[in-house]
């Protein structure tokens, strides 16, 4: 795996009001894998196997077109145990595909399986169109 992700939830606390702006603001969301996470520094993959990549359905809200991808990703299977459904991914860098870096997903569920050379998750994606 040559990529690398951050892995973040969210952080505690309630959502801090500003009276200036009036706006709230939530906690700082808290990594949980990333590139200063030891043993493996943040690795990950979004391998293509049939079968596993699907788009998801489009649909239109307003005037805005969105539709929800879903897409594998694998991580090393020592250290990333603790992640969970929901999770937000952050992919920092792609080696062989720049348009990876900066995209949000969202974990959905892990892949359950034996004798795993990877903890492999399936991950949601929202793209405005």
């Amino acid at each position: 795996m040559t990529d690398t992700c951050q892995i973040t939830k969210p952080g505690e606390g309630e959502p801090v009001f500003d009276a200036g702006s009036g706006t709230y603001t939530d906690p700082a969301p808290v990594e949980v894998y990333g590139p200063a996470t030891a043993p493996h520094f943040g690795k990950c993959r979004i391998p293509r196997r049939a079968g596993v990549l699907t788009s998801g359905a489009a649909s239109q809200a307003g005037e805005v077109g969105w539709e929800i991808g879903e897409w594998p990703l694998d991580l090393p299977v020592g250290g990333t145990e603790a992640l969970s459904p929901s999770m937000v991914v952050n992919y920092l860098t792609a080696e062989l595909d720049a348009s990876l870096v900066g995209r949000t997903y969202t974990l959905v569920e892990p892949a359950r399986q034996s004798q795993s050379t990877a903890r492999r998750f399936k991950m949601k994606e929202g793209l405005g169109t």
